[in-house]
């Protein structure tokens, strides 16, 4: 079941489900993440470890089921570089990228906000399954 919560922080509102905690700041996070159409999925990929450049495009397509631009990741890193998120490493095989400390948190933020996520379609879904039940079933 979701609650909301604000007695974790001053001023700010939280989300419960089942014990795990998002933030609304968080929420905030996430909807910037989002706002850039590969970068969530860029950081997905990086999660699993550091990814030379053409690496990470190759992740990304089969993550997205389509093709990233060339221009577009180069745009993408640039910016998750600009945030901190993302940082290139160089390598024996050539640079490639890696998650920072931020970025993983972000990672971290992105699992606790996708479990919620789940948690309310799964409320919602039984909700759904009550409302179509016949009342005689329900007594």
């Amino acid at each position: 079941m979701i609650s909301l919560n604000t007695g974790l922080g001053v001023g700010a509102v939280d989300v419960a489900l089942d014990g795990d905690y998002v933030n609304f700041a968080h929420v905030r996070q996430i909807e910037d993440l989002f706002r850039h159409r590969w970068d969530a999925v860029t950081l997905l990929c990086l999660a699993d470890g550091p990814l030379r450049y053409t690496d990470l495009a190759t992740a990304i397509s089969k993550r997205a089921d389509q093709r990233i631009p060339d221009a577009m990741l180069t745009r993408c890193l640039r910016r998750l570089t600009e945030c901190a998120l993302v940082r290139p490493q160089p390598g024996s095989n050539g640079p490639g990228y890696v998650l920072t400390e931020a970025g993983q948190a972000q990672i971290a933020i992105l699992a606790r906000f996708s479990k919620v996520m789940r948690g309310a379609d799964r409320d919602r879904a039984q909700q759904t399954r009550r409302a179509a039940e016949p009342r005689a079933a329900r007594s």
